[in-house]
């Protein structure tokens, strides 16, 4: 049973994080704030699956830092023992002041890597299995890598954070036999899709099947679409310099 306590600052070790880095975005979040639960303020967090079994393995060691703690804050050693008289009671304070230099991986080190991006709004697995779970007829996303990330954040944000619109996107690609290399040999795939100027288009129905209803939509009507996009989301192109897209034909447009 864990002892409500109230600490600043607590040992992130190499490792928690270790155990924890493989993990989804989502359950390393869920996982670093039952630690910090544990480590700041005593308190254990139910957790459930894989996160329970990780925490188990972390717990001990922070219990026994935390029972140090509580040592400490009594004044260190126990009666009787001749060390006693010089441990300072206030040696928290002390241990506070210091350097926060070790190898260990501290709270405030950048390189423990509880990568900043867990805690913003940008969806980033959400995305992915959207795409994954909707663009069956493409190359499924094996890996959330940095590169990816950077692109996701750029169209969220260009787009309002509309998890919406990503949801569009995806069922217009999968359903466009263009894009899907029914066309040719070659096909979309994610990265494609995350391009700013061929999401763009991919939305302004510019690989729609010539059997569509709107198939051969005339250059009066893209660049109409195209206005009633940038008046909707003001914001798309910023992150490039870009504000308006050239015209592309349906079956000769390839990978940029």
């Amino acid at each position: 049973m864990a002892t409500e306590i109230k600490r600043d600052t607590f040992v992130f070790y190499r490792s928690f994080f270790e155990a924890i880095k493989d993990l989804d975005p989502t359950d390393q979040a869920i996982l670093f704030c039952a630690v910090c639960e544990l480590a700041l303020n005593g308190v254990e967090v139910e957790l459930k699956g894989i996160n329970k079994t990780i925490f188990k393995l972390i717990k001990p060691q922070i219990e026994a830092n935390n029972q140090k703690f509580i040592n400490g804050r009594k004044g260190g050693a126990p009666k009787g023992n001749k060390n006693a008289q010089k441990q300072p009671k206030n040696n928290q304070q002390t241990t506070k002041n210091k350097l926060m230099s070790n190898e260990e991986c501290i709270m405030s080190n950048e390189k423990c890597v509880m990568s900043n991006d867990i805690y913003t709004k940008t969806p980033y697995q959400k995305i992915i299995n959207l795409y994954n779970e909707i663009c069956t007829n493409l190359p499924k996303v094996m890996k959330l890598t940095e590169s990816r990330k950077k692109s996701i954040n750029a169209r969220f944000k260009e787009y309002d954070e509309n998890i919406k619109i990503f949801e569009t996107l995806f069922n217009k690609a999968n359903d466009s036999d263009f894009l899907c290399g029914n066309k040719s040999d070659w096909k979309a795939n994610f990265d494609w899709l995350m391009n700013q100027q061929n999401m763009t288009k991919v939305l302004e129905d510019r690989y729609i099947n010539s059997n569509s209803k709107e198939k051969d939509i005339s250059d009066d009507d893209y660049k109409e679409k195209q206005r009633k996009l940038l008046e909707e989301y003001p914001t798309i192109g910023e992150a490039d310099g870009i504000h308006t897209f050239e015209m592309g034909g349906n079956d000769n447009e390839k990978k940029e």
